[in-house]
């Protein structure tokens, strides 16, 4: 498995060869053409007290392997939107995911809901050209991202009124998140290196992040038991992909998580819980 260097030095590479066929100030150009963003954040938070499901398009991954060939990536998200998702990501990162650009606008083409690009973005060219591709979310990673860069590109995606999920893996990263403005924070609970997962790092990371961010639970969510763990600890919204990727009925699937996403014993907001925590602190000192 490459090291977070290598990725970030493969993506350099990869964006240069793309800007050899399409420069900056014309891809610029097709972004500013491109129909306005749609809000994903308020798509992800539109329900307080229940838990969002945002489906995932990916070939494979790096810890799991090989999932499903989909051969119609516009079809399966129709698929997840019939089934309730209210937002999809598309995974257009090649090397690791053999996921394409193209893949992307096929689903543009295919639904309305909010589109997140998922890819290791490095650079402002990626934001411009994620935008050009009609995206309404970018994937941002903590760990991959000097906390200036990181800055840069939140600022970047924003100003092109779009919404950075910012990826975390611990309470210092979801720190760095909401210094640089994210108002959409991912919580990853799967172990880069060994590809484990720790459903219990949500509950641990949550805590530090104010109630007006959305908090987007990412990895482990096999099935509706999952999601309503994830809610219950004040998860905003789920992402799911594998689980779905791999389901001979995806549409199927999606309905029972989002009846798990919406029952009764959940906490009303995720404010409530914030509070608690912020009181537990004062009292502390």
């Amino acid at each position: 498995m490459l090291t977070y260097a290598e990725i970030y030095k493969q993506t350099q590479a990869e964006v240069s060869l793309r800007q050899t066929t399409m420069p900056l100030e014309e891809l610029k150009e097709k972004a500013r053409k491109a129909p306005s963003p749609k809000n994903g954040a308020a798509a992800l938070h539109s329900h307080p007290g229940f838990v969002a499901v945002m489906g995932e398009i990916k070939r494979r991954t790096p810890t799991a392997g090989f999932l499903d060939p989909i051969e119609d990536p516009g079809e399966l998200a129709r698929e997840y939107v019939a089934g309730g998702s209210v937002a999809i990501s598309v995974v257009t990162e090649t090397p690791n995911y053999l996921g394409t650009l193209d893949d992307f606008r096929a689903v543009r083409r295919a639904v309305e809901v909010p589109l997140l690009r998922k890819e290791y973005v490095v650079t402002p060219y990626q934001i411009h050209e994620s935008r050009a591709l009609g995206a309404d979310m970018v994937l941002l990673m903590a760990a991959l991202l000097e906390p200036i860069v990181l800055d840069l590109l939140v600022e970047r995606t924003q100003s092109l009124g779009m919404e950075a999920l910012v990826e975390c893996h611990s309470r210092l990263e979801a720190r760095q998140a909401i210094q640089a403005g994210a108002r959409i924070i991912g919580i990853n609970a799967r172990d880069r290196e060994t590809g484990a997962v720790d459903r219990s790092m949500c509950e641990q990371i949550i805590d530090v992040i104010p109630p007006d961010i959305t908090v987007v639970a990412e990895s482990g969510v096999r099935g509706p038991r999952d999601v309503f763990d994830y809610a219950r600890v004040g998860a905003d919204a789920v992402l799911v992909g594998e689980s779905l990727v791999r389901s001979p009925d995806p549409r199927s699937l999606l309905r029972k998580m989002t009846s798990a996403a919406q029952h009764p014993a959940l906490r009303p907001d995720r404010a409530s819980r914030y509070r608690h925590h912020t009181d537990e602190k004062e009292g502390e000192a």
